[in-house]
């Protein structure tokens, strides 16, 4: 008996251990292996398991639409072509209070631990802005929406189901980039992958297999301290 609970302690461990791991591990991915396809098993075995996320009332608000190869490349190439003739991205700006993770996330990314290009390289500068719009040359792409009638606690209900989403790619040993900035043409997408009108499009999510030999990709974000976003009523 004695030996039957330490078996059963030690299997709760490894388990707690394991989402532990899962959540430290999972980061941005941005380049992606162009040349190593994704088992649609996998997205479909992860997709069967998220669909178990809690939601407000049970309502399961969230809705995907997977796109993969040519009509990926027609996307792609529409939203470069919007970008690049400077067509207004219909992205809500941050508050100025929170201006300073915007910047700190910019040093990382374009400093010497990211792409290491210096502000007066625009052309290079360039090139990684469009790279979003590209979706890092990620095989599969899922565009995430919800019903325009919904409300905030619905689209909570769509962060905690992508999270559970993320976890289980990563798990599978799959990169995911997660982006607002193709959101930002909403039209474009839902004209190109025929999306209903009764939905918003909050965000597009790569996914693939991550390329390890990108310096990029070993770049993980620092994050504050707990405590800063927490506090106890005890009395």
């Amino acid at each position: 008996m004695a030996q039957d609970q330490t078996i059963h302690r030690t299997a709760e461990q490894s388990a707690r251990d394991a989402v532990a791991k899962t959540i430290l591990a999972r980061h941005s991915t941005r380049a992606f292996c162009t040349g190593r396809k994704v088992p649609l098993s996998t997205i479909e075995e992860c997709l069967s398991i998220a669909q178990h996320a809690p939601s407000s009332t049970n309502i399961q608000p969230w809705r995907l639409t997977l796109v993969s190869g040519p009509p990926l490349e027609r996307l792609s190439t529409s939203l470069v072509s919007a970008f690049e003739s400077k067509a207004e991205l219909k992205i809500p700006a941050i508050p100025e209070s929170y201006q300073n993770y915007r910047s700190e996330l910019g040093h990382h990314i374009y400093g010497p631990n990211g792409y290491n290009i210096a502000r007066e390289d625009t052309e290079s500068m360039m090139k990684t802005l469009i790279s979003n719009f590209k979706f890092y040359n990620a095989p599969i792409v899922a565009v995430v929406s919800i019903d325009k009638e919904l409300n905030k606690s619905d689209i909570l209900s769509v962060g905690i189901y992508l999270q559970t989403l993320l976890l289980l790619l990563t798990e599978r040993g799959l990169g995911t980039q997660v982006s607002v900035a193709p959101a930002g043409y909403p039209d474009i997408i839902r004209k190109e992958l025929r999306i209903e009108g009764n939905l918003d499009i909050l965000c597009t999510v790569g996914i693939g297999y991550e390329n390890e030999q990108e310096h990029i990709n070993s770049l993980k974000m620092p994050r504050d301290d707990w405590k800063k976003s927490v506090r106890f009523v005890l009395e």
